[in-house]
């Protein structure tokens, strides 16, 4: 008999799914707890349902995401429907379109070119503060959740789309909810019903598609009447060409990736600046560390705004959101499927296998992180001092923003907004969180479920 990675108990019907659905990280965490680096689930009836080893060590995601990168493809229900209402992007193409567009895209996001948007994060900023100056006035409470949603979505659409966007968050508050309950049940469901099967779940989610897809459709369109020569990504991107081709994108492909932009960058985040701000309200001596770095940067000779919100100007600041997104990952989970046969932690794999990599996991993992559920910005400064270990599995003890060819082509525009948001509200203001500890939701990034209160007292 072949060696297994030992099994998660469920029910005989349907097997871990109504856990899952339920309490996707607990399930998660329980899993870790009694079985170590890998544990194999079941969804639904045996032989009807499906199966996943889901992967809870630095060493495992990796071999996953980097050392056999060359073994997996991202490829699995949840992808699959991902890939139908989010369009086929660089998250989750692959093969040669998905090389293609990463040749194009990826000069885009250089740590170089992000630094030529640092004039437009800088007015995003600035929308965020002018949004708080009347609450904190009247030292009413702000909601820090949609605060950070909404600063996302101005800095993303200053940066991505070269003009303010904010005027299409009620659509995406209205959308986005049921698009990511949609998504969930129908990526932990044995058996799904085609998308085309008229049940009143399918044609919800066929609705919130279309105008996702008309959304898109209509930036794309706007941008190409009034003329595609700004130096924003999406003007970009319409001009961008193969290096290796010289092929140019379609509407259509433009379409897939601003898709992508507009969703999963806008809300991973404003998630993660949400946890990082609550976190912050929480531990005043972490916000006053935060805050006299800020002034330091600002006294330095040639530092004149928006410098000083360059993420290498404030090294302690980025620590502290490197640790909020140790704490609370946006994506909490990467999904690949086994291409060929191979091995992971000295189990076979056969081709066909679907893996999980808990980022969550392997980021509240006891074994890899002591106390791993405190908020501890000066664990960063050891990590930072181990250097750039990425390529080795000790590299793999944090990675929000996974890892390997894959690794998500954000990071450095994510950095940068996250962190400029973060100097300019802790220059101007004490934060002071009202709720001890948010309860979070698994959705299309990990979010706070709900509100997150927050006093701000204007800093004499």
């Amino acid at each position: 008999m072949a060696l297994t990675p030992p099994s998660v108990r469920g029910s005989l019907l349907l097997g871990c799914t109504r856990r899952l659905q339920r309490d996707q990280l607990g399930t998660y965490a329980e899993a870790m707890a009694a079985h170590g680096d890998i544990a194999r689930f079941r969804v639904g009836p045996p032989r009807v349902g499906f199966e996943f080893d889901a992967v809870f060590s630095p060493e495992g995601a990796h071999r996953v995401l980097a050392g056999d990168a060359g073994h997996y493809v991202k490829d699995a229900p949840v992808i699959g429907e991902f890939r139908h209402f989010l369009g086929d992007g660089l998250l989750v193409s692959r093969g040669e379109r998905w090389l293609s567009h990463r040749r194009i895209a990826q000069p885009l996001f250089t740590r170089r070119a992000v630094t030529s948007h640092l004039e437009a994060i800088a007015a995003a900023t600035g929308d965020l503060l002018s949004w708080c100056e009347a609450d904190a006035a009247a030292g009413a409470a702000v909601d820090l959740h949609a605060l950070s949603m909404r600063y996302a979505l101005s800095a993303l659409g200053r940066s991505v789309f070269g003009k303010d966007i904010v005027q299409v968050a009620p659509t995406l508050r209205e959308v986005l909810p049921p698009l990511g309950d949609h998504l969930k049940h129908r990526a932990l469901t044995p058996v799904r019903t085609p998308h085309w099967f008229p049940s009143p779940a399918n044609r919800r989610g066929e609705r919130i598609r279309k105008v996702v897809w008309d959304l898109a459709d209509a930036l794309i369109a706007e941008r190409r009447a009034t003329g595609a020569e700004g130096t924003d990504l999406l003007s970009r991107l319409l001009n961008a060409r193969d290096p290796h081709t010289g092929e140019a994108l379609s509407d259509a492909d433009v379409r897939d990736e601003v898709i992508i932009f507009l969703i999963a960058g806008h809300e991973t985040t404003g998630s993660a600046l949400a946890f990082t701000l609550q976190l912050l309200g929480r531990h005043e001596d972490v916000q006053e560390r935060v805050r006299a770095e800020v002034a330091e940067a600002a006294q330095s000779p040639g530092n004149g705004a928006p410098r000083i919100r360059d993420p290498e100007q404030l090294p302690y600041t980025v620590r502290v959101v490197n640790e909020a997104m140790r704490l609370y990952p946006p994506a909490h989970t990467v999904v690949r499927r086994a291409d060929a046969d191979t091995e992971l932690l000295g189990y076979p794999v056969q081709k066909g296998r679907i893996v999980a990599v808990s980022i969550w996991g392997v980021h509240h993992r006891p074994t890899v992180w002591s106390e791993p559920f405190a908020f501890s910005p000066e664990r960063q400064e050891i990590a930072a001092a181990r250097g750039d270990a990425t390529r080795t599995s000790t590299g793999y003890r944090q990675f929000p923003f996974g890892g390997g060819p894959r690794k998500c082509i954000g990071e450095h525009l994510a950095m940068a907004e996250l962190t400029a948001a973060v100097a300019a509200l802790v220059e101007r203001y004490r934060l002071a969180s009202l709720l001890e500890t948010p309860d979070v939701e698994v959705d299309l990034a990990l979010r706070p479920r709900g509100a997150l209160p927050c006093r701000l007292e204007p800093v004499s």
